[in-house]
């Protein structure tokens, strides 16, 4: 497990990486209540999503600097929802790769599919049929 303390003034934030089950969990933590949590099936993404929340997190705090009448509440809430943007673009970044390595498949597929089916007998096609279980 990884942790790592954020302190703003008064203002306290821990994030966490550890293994839950047979996934991951990454998660933002402010006074033992939960502000942020992803959860990743693979290491790999969740140590690189690890590296990225905490970037974010210091990029935000130099950005968005408090001061000490600032509302704990209000702060922690604005941090969630940038976290959480970041989490979406991250989550977008990867799943892009994952979509575009998808889409190449059935393309490949679909045209060895076209290709296959001009040496085929009409007598030898097969339709699908639906039967009650």
């Amino acid at each position: 497990m990884k942790t790592k303390t954020y302190k703003y003034g008064k203002i306290t934030f821990k994030t966490y990486l550890k293994k839950v089950g047979h996934s991951y969990e990454c998660g933002l933590v402010f006074s033992g209540k939960p502000v942020f949590l992803g959860n990743f099936v693979h290491s790999a993404y969740a140590t690189k999503w690890w590296g990225v929340m905490n970037q974010e997190i210091r990029k935000f705090s130099t950005k968005f600097c408090t001061s000490g009448t600032v509302s704990k509440t209000w702060y922690t809430n604005f941090l969630s929802h940038h976290v959480n943007v970041a989490y979406f673009n991250f989550l977008d970044k990867i799943l892009g790769k994952y979509n575009r390595a998808a889409v190449s498949a059935v393309s490949k597929n679909s045209t060895k599919y076209r290709r296959l089916k001009r040496n085929w007998a009409t007598t030898d096609r097969v339709h699908l049929k639906v039967t009650a279980a």
